[in-house]
């Protein structure tokens, strides 16, 4: 999302106390809509034409089309919700495997 209007509006205000309320509404939706936009999504499953996404912070599941994640993305990848459109987060990714594969290693040991 283009914040653009945002910070040019909050350089045009005075610092009288109206404007000053209203350029700290704008920082603090700015900032709310900066961090929805970097959202994380665990690539849960497939079902049909749609990729069933789980977010990390909430652990809410969401279904969104194939045709908006990116076409090399499987199941388990992390995915980053920026300006509007879902990329492979891969150092995450990387991150979260490694954990998970020592958590299978560790579990082995106990057989």
């Amino acid at each position: 999302m283009n914040l653009d209007l945002f910070n040019n509006l909050s350089k045009n205000l005075s610092s009288n106390s109206s404007n000053n309320f209203i350029g700290n509404f704008i920082n603090e939706l700015k900032n709310f809509l900066n961090k929805d936009s970097n959202s994380m999504y665990t690539l849960d499953r497939f079902e049909g034409d749609f990729a069933i996404l789980e977010n990390r912070s909430t652990k809410k599941m969401t279904d969104i089309p194939i045709s908006n994640i990116p076409s090399n993305a499987k199941e388990g990848d992390i995915l980053k919700l920026s300006n509007g459109s879902y990329v492979i987060d891969y150092e995450e990714t990387s991150i979260v495997s490694d954990r998970i594969r020592d958590k299978m290693d560790n579990l082995k040991k106990f057989k």
